[in-house]
């Protein structure tokens, strides 16, 4: 069919690259070989990146990638094997990212952040790691991604002025305890509890696959309070 929103090709399409002429005229997606067995080739869609531009970034952003790449050339690959044997990202590495700005994206500059409000900019520095190596582009998003929220919309304002300068810093490193054995990272399967025993408070789960966790100042415990508890209901906290 003829226009915008073309289908799928079927597989006779795909291997002439052909669709009553309409897909090959297009000029916006060629099937390439992938590879091949003894009895058959598979094929698979190629997108030139060339071909779609990406148009969601303007200046501000281009400049931020600039830093996060230089950032990844300068403290990330010439560490690169000593991060593999040491299992672990150097401190001085993580403190070197906080004099770039790039932790405190989604904290408000009253705490040392920089308050971006534009998640682009965190596409952008997850994209700039991911290229070197998607183990450091977790460490870091889990640093600035999943436990920036917990501290910046749940925090008390102590905890705030407590942990969020280190934090954008790099002086203080986080981690999330949110893995767990039976539910892996699904929150609304969250089995961890908490509760109180007197004037103590009561923790009680297990926790697997904690990123970060070797060198962490601070890590984040989710978990359910009971009925009555913290959180009226069986509240994920």
């Amino acid at each position: 069919p003829r226009g915008r929103h073309r289908p799928r090709p079927t597989r006779a399409e795909a291997r002439t690259g052909r669709q009553d002429g309409a897909w090959q005229a297009s000029g916006r997606r060629a099937w390439l070989k992938a590879g091949s067995t003894s009895s058959k080739r598979s094929k698979r869609l190629v997108t030139p990146e060339d071909d779609r531009p990406r148009n969601v970034y303007g200046p501000d952003h281009e400049a931020f990638r600039a830093t996060a790449r230089e950032f990844v050339e300068r403290s990330l690959k010439p560490r690169a094997e000593q991060f593999i044997e040491d299992r672990s990202i150097d401190r001085e590495v993580w403190i070197e990212a906080g004099k770039q700005g790039l932790l405190g994206l989604e904290v408000p500059e009253a705490y040392g952040g920089s308050g971006a409000g534009d998640f682009r900019f965190n596409a952008i520095l997850a994209e700039e790691l991911s290229k070197f190596n998607a183990a450091a582009s977790s460490s870091f998003g889990i640093h600035s991604d999943c436990v920036a929220p917990y501290l910046v919309d749940l925090g008390t304002e102590e905890q705030k002025q407590r942990w969020l300068p280190g934090f954008c810093s790099g002086e203080v490193i986080n981690a999330i305890a949110m893995t767990e054995p039976s539910g892996g990272s699904d929150l609304a399967a969250l089995t961890s509890t908490a509760g109180r025993a007197g004037d103590d408070g009561t923790l009680g789960g297990s926790t697997t696959c904690l990123p970060s966790a070797q060198p962490a100042d601070l890590v984040v415990l989710p978990h359910r309070t009971p009925r009555g508890g913290v959180c009226q209901g069986d509240t994920p906290v």
